[in-house]
């Protein structure tokens, strides 16, 4: 438990460097305190396991935070040539979809029973995304509208999936983790996608509350494994 406070405070600081890198345009410097930033998240997940008995909704979660790690580094990555910039933020958005999707397929086993009602968070996320898109309040590529459409049906998927958990707990520590992680990731999420393909909003103050969001997320979400 004591290394997981540590470890929660080395993200704090390393996310603040992150975003101080970020502004500076010391993009070298951002890969390398993401990624220690995200290498904790990670062993949070694992230090939880270690204390309890393995199961499959357990590995599941430390896969998806592991498949994090490999989208923030493909994320931070600043390439000179623009199509390289594309392709790894290509590379990244395909790992955070599947590590949201292993989310999903952990809080599907810990719930078998799903209420349908939340479908409607599924539906909603996408077209909060393509409303963007055609009020301009979005400017993007072709392919970067399809990725971000489905990535938006995914992260809806996760959000319901979560608040299904909390549904059917009720609010325990370990449910209200859940759900406050997967409100949490939403939450960033859409904000980092009005950061990208926002003009207006390409301030660091934004992309601080971005990351706050974020790392709140991931910590929840490994925290939750040791909790049940």
């Amino acid at each position: 438990m004591i290394a997981n406070y540590i470890l929660i405070v080395l993200i704090m600081f390393f996310g603040g460097a992150t975003a101080y890198a970020n502004v500076k345009k010391k993009y070298s410097e951002k890969l390398i305190f993401k990624s220690i930033a995200s290498i904790c998240f990670v062993l949070i997940g694992v230090f939880s396991l270690n204390e309890r008995i393995f199961s499959t909704w357990q590995i599941l979660i430390v896969a998806g935070l592991v498949f994090s790690m490999i989208g923030d580094v493909f994320l931070a990555v600043h390439a000179a040539d623009l199509r390289d910039q594309k392709l790894f933020h290509g590379f990244g958005l395909a790992a955070f979809t599947s590590g949201q999707i292993l989310y999903i397929l952990s809080f599907l086993i810990l719930t078998p029973q799903f209420n349908l009602l939340l479908l409607i968070l599924v539906l909603t996320l996408p077209v909060l995304v393509i409303i963007g898109q055609l009020t301009k309040v979005l400017e993007m590529d072709t392919l970067s509208k399809v990725g971000t459409i489905v990535y938006a049906g995914v992260i809806g998927a996760m959000l319901a999936t979560a608040v299904n958990v909390f549904l059917s707990y009720g609010s325990t520590t370990f449910s209200v983790c859940i759900l406050i992680g997967a409100i949490s990731m939403t939450v960033s999420d859409f904000a980092l996608v009005l950061f990208n393909y926002n003009r207006k909003l390409k301030n660091s103050l934004y992309l601080i509350a971005v990351l706050v969001f974020y790392y709140t997320a991931q910590i929840l979400t490994a925290l939750s494994i040791g909790l049940l």
